[in-house]
């Protein structure tokens, strides 16, 4: 039977994909690559082979329908077979004319539409099995929009493709169901809060809807390719001029173009807070301000009157870019509050304090804050010489530029725009502001973000009073190559991504492996400051939930948010499912120590009964892999039988000699696994084992069942802890030990391996092996003298009380031995001391020698003996299956380190 091998690979390699895709859909699509003169290349000649090659794809299958997120989609080729004895790799995409290698396969997509290149001879089949022509637009790297693709294969001359693979597998990315997208205000998808900005007619219904944005799973979507209309909540449309008002709930409900996924949601605009507003005041001649105050109640003023700018946006006199609850009063009051000398009413040069509040009850405006106004005979034009960085209506500074800055010190102003009239830029009070009117200081114009810069002057020149006032936005950034990813770096376990990664599940952390670089020009960007990471994994719905690990097996995206600049970049991730490379049952008794080379490794006992082994599983290295209990389940056995196969290695191997059987009579078996329950994290598929079912015992003399001791003598050998008669197949379950072979088991249950058995094995000669152990009736020389020595010094045997000796070759009694068990156990660490009544439960446990009464009462409290009986029998000779029994229950995990134990 040893002559047969086991039918299957003993070192089976996982099974992983050596592409960085599989099944991954990538990060941001690569940077397309326009060849216009794709379209009209011929083919130099035509190639039958491959013509009808058969392709390998990663990534999907045919016609498989991919769901649109934003994120790259699609099959990829990795081999072409073209005849019995050749096959090409292909490679990874489409490069440059200048780049591609003669000969050599590559692959594009064509998105399938009713006009465009057509690859002569080309073609794909659908769901249905219908045969289309292959024409379209070309696309040079994994898609990202919605569309049907064909996945052409072909091969580059040097001037042109010179033959097609004929069949090009298709594949859909279907715009994904807008049941599932959120709704957000203006560019930040998870800005899903909605304000009154104040923008002059922001609120007509048809200026309110440019400023929706819907998202899927965090992805921006394209509004132009959607219907979208606004409802209040009495469920009328809002068309046209028709104003939302804040405080007010309205529901969005919008849809494909083609009328598809129809989907609401409900929104509350909330009103804005005047607290959290920047606002300057004027500067005025003292002329129009008498103006401005000239009423009933000279404390009060009139918006256009008093207001330059609110959060960088300038107020033109009425007509400019504010709504009119601003511009007519109708949601603010305004009334001075400080003046110069203290009287409100008097119209003196200097600074005067307004405050702007919101009406109560005003539908648009909460709160309330003050600004200042400046009065003078004359007023100066604030003039910021940083044009270079002018965009239409604020200044934006890249930070990536060290040339480039909004320069305080270049800010002045002249009266009536006279080079002769200059207020120098140190005589000038300059203020920056936060995005929510806080004060901040110059030093945050170097730092991303969007910012307020106030001037403000009360002087007078030439002994003229003159003011001048300005709020212009300024927004500092990192530009960063987001799309090209030539600015954003991950590397994984060491090596860089591109696009995507993968890794095989291990219990562990993967993201922890992953590293994260962003530069900005020559400066290396921070991460939590500058740019987020984080992780999402597809859920069971298809959907991506955010996760703080990157652990079980499943496709993830890592996404780099910038903080500091603008725009997101998205590596893959793949967790493949930990595939072990064989599987072991867990043996009755075990026969050798490595399951993966040494065959029958191990036996099942035979029962009577079905045998349902549990299995014990390896990696291709040899490393137990930690399945969980109920991950697998095995599909079927089948009976094997040994067969001489001329022409084979070996000539013998095991082949089916009935399948559908179960593992109960002796025999050789093969047990088929598979996945059960919900366990993702291992792919057990596949694997296979075959093994032995005997109705035979390791010792002739210990039958594989009908007596209660097998299992422990079988436990005792395979543990190591005791063996048969030397020469002999037999283990002499029921004869009586001596005193120096439990010395030998206790040695060997620590560790110890006798220099005495290793030289015998290696046919040395043992007269020169002696170990002294100080009892005179221990030949030094003898099999067992190294087990009493170590035994003695470590305080687990002694002699007989008033002599030097030891009686090796006395029996043990049972009290003897649980003895010698219990200093054995606390030598290990294993707390001993045990309550006296235990013995009370016995006929004979008065009887119990002195000596031993406390061993013996904890090996009846820790179920090392006394088990199923009424009798102790303490003082007669133990059996040799008996002492399996015992040590066995002492220590059942195997021998212990003789790092730690043998002294």
């Amino acid at each position: 039977m040893t002559a047969c091998v086991k039918n299957h690979s003993k070192r089976v390699a996982l099974a992983i994909s050596a592409s960085l895709v599989g099944a991954l859909t990538l990060g941001a699509a690569a940077p397309a690559v326009a060849f216009a003169d794709e379209g009209v290349s011929t083919l130099a000649s035509t190639d039958s082979a491959v013509d009808r090659a058969e392709v390998t794809y990663v990534g999907g299958e045919a016609n498989q329908t991919f769901m649109f997120d934003g994120l790259t989609h699609g099959l990829i080729p990795t081999k072409v077979e073209y005849s019995a004895d050749l096959d090409d790799l292909v490679y990874a995409a489409t490069p440059d004319k200048e780049v591609r290698n003669e000969g050599e396969f590559y692959y594009f997509y064509i998105r399938i539409q009713s006009s465009g290149w057509a690859p002569d001879g080309v073609t794909y089949t659908d769901a249905d099995g219908n045969e289309h022509d292959v024409q379209g637009e070309t696309v040079y790297s994994l898609p990202t929009e919605p569309g049907t693709y064909a996945t052409v294969v072909a091969r580059w001359d040097g001037n042109g493709w010179d033959a097609f693979v004929a069949d090009a597998a298709a594949f859909t990315i279907a715009a994904k169901d807008l049941t599932a997208s959120t709704i957000y205000q203006g560019d930040d998808v998870t800005d899903t809060a909605f304000e009154y900005t104040g923008v002059h007619s922001s609120l007509q219904a048809q200026n309110f809807k440019k400023q929706i944005g819907v998202a899927i799973n965090g992805v921006a979507v394209d509004t132009d390719e959607l219907t979208m209309n606004i409802y209040d909540a009495k469920g009328k449309k809002l068309t046209g001029t028709t104003e939302l008002v804040p405080g007010n709930t309205y529901t969005v409900a919008y849809q494909w173009e083609d009328g598809t996924d129809h989907t609401e949601r409900t929104f509350k605009l909330e009103k804005m807070d005047l607290a959290k507003t920047a606002i300057i005041g004027k500067a005025i001649t003292k002329a129009d301000w008498t103006l401005a105050t000239n009423n009933t109640n000279p404390n009060v003023v009139e918006f256009d009157d008093v207001v330059e700018a609110m959060n960088g946006v300038q107020n033109d006199s009425g007509d400019g870019d504010f709504d009119w609850a601003f511009e007519h009063d109708s949601s603010v009051e305004l009334k001075v509050v400080e003046a110069p000398g203290g009287v409100v009413n008097r119209h003196d040069n200097g600074v005067y304090t307004v405050e702007m509040t919101a009406k109560e009850g005003d539908k648009y405006v909460d709160g309330s804050t003050t600004f200042e106004v400046y009065v003078g005979d004359k007023t100066a034009d604030v003039e910021f010489d940083n044009m270079d960085l002018w965009q239409g209506d604020h200044y934006y500074v890249d930070l990536n530029d060290d040339d480039q800055a909004f320069d305080l010190s270049n800010i002045i102003a002249k009266v009536n725009s006279s080079t002769a009239s200059v207020i120098k830029n140190k005589e000038l009070d300059i203020k920056v502001l936060n995005a929510d009117a806080t004060a901040a200081d110059a030093d945050a114009l170097t730092k991303p973000g969007t910012h307020y810069v106030v001037v403000t002057y009360n002087k007078k020149v030439n002994d003229v009073p003159v003011v001048a006032s300005e709020m212009v936005k300024v927004v500092t950034s990192y530009t960063v190559d987001v799309a090209g990813r030539s600015d954003i770096y991950m590397s994984y376990d060491g090596k860089n991504v591109e696009y995507a990664a993968e890794d095989v599940y291990t219990g562990e952390d993967l993201a922890k492996k992953m590293a994260f670089k962003v530069t900005a020009g020559d400066k290396t960007l921070v991460q939590g400051e500058d740019y987020t990471v984080t992780f999402k994994k597809v859920n069971d719905k298809g959907e991506l939930e955010t996760v703080e690990a990157v652990v079980d097996a499943g496709q993830y995206y890592v996404f780099v948010d910038g903080v500091s600049y603008s725009g997101q970049t998205i590596f893959g991730f793949r967790v493949n499912p930990l595939k072990p490379a064989y599987a072991v049952p867990v043996w009755d008794l075990k026969t050798s120590d490595d399951p993966a080379t040494v065959y029958p490794d191990g036996v099942l006992i035979e029962t009577g009964a079905a045998l349902s082994p549990s299995f014990t599983f390896y990696d291709a290295d040899g490393n137990e892999v930690q399945v969980p209990e109920g991950s697998y389940s095995v599909d079927s056995y089948d009976l094997m039988k040994c067969v001489w196969v001329d022409g084979k290695p070996g000539h013998y191997e095991w082949q089916v000699a009935k399948r559908d059987v179960e593992p109960a009579e002796a025999g050789m078996y093969q047990a088929h696994i598979s996945n059960s329950g919900d366990f993702t994290n291992y792919d057990l598929a596949g694997l296979s084992i075959v093994f032995e079912v005997t109705d035979k015992g390791v010792f002739a003399d210990v039958p594989a069942s009908g007596v209660w001791y097998s299992q422990w003598v079988y436990d005792a050998q395979s543990k190591g802890y005791m063996t048969g008669y030397s020469g002999s197949q037999l283990f002499g379950p029921n004869d009586s030990i001596k005193r120096g072979d439990v010395a030998v088991v206790l040695f060997k249950m620590a560790g110890g391996e006798l220099e005495f058995d290793m030289a015998q094995d290696e046919g040395k000669d043992t007269s020169d092996i002696k170990f002294e152990t100080g009892f005179g009736d221990v030949n030094a020389n003898a099999y067992y003298a190294q087990a009493i020595q170590w035994a003695k010094k470590v305080g687990i045997v002694t002699g007989y009380d008033g002599t030097d000796s030891f009686a090796p070759e006395a029996s043990v009694s049972r009290q003897e031995l649980a003895t010698m068990l219990a200093r054995y156990a606390k030598m290990t660490g294993v707390d001993t001391d045990a309550d006296l009544s235990a013995l009370d439960a016995y006929t004979d446990g008065a009887s119990v020698a002195d000596f031993a009464d406390e061993a013996v009462a904890w090996a009846v409290e820790a179920g090392v003996m006394g088990q199923d009986v009424t009798a102790l029998r303490p003082a007669d000779a133990i059996s040799r299956a008996e002492v399996a029994a015992m040590t066995v229950r002492v220590q059942p995990d195997g021998k212990l380190d003789p790092n730690d134990y043998i002294k």
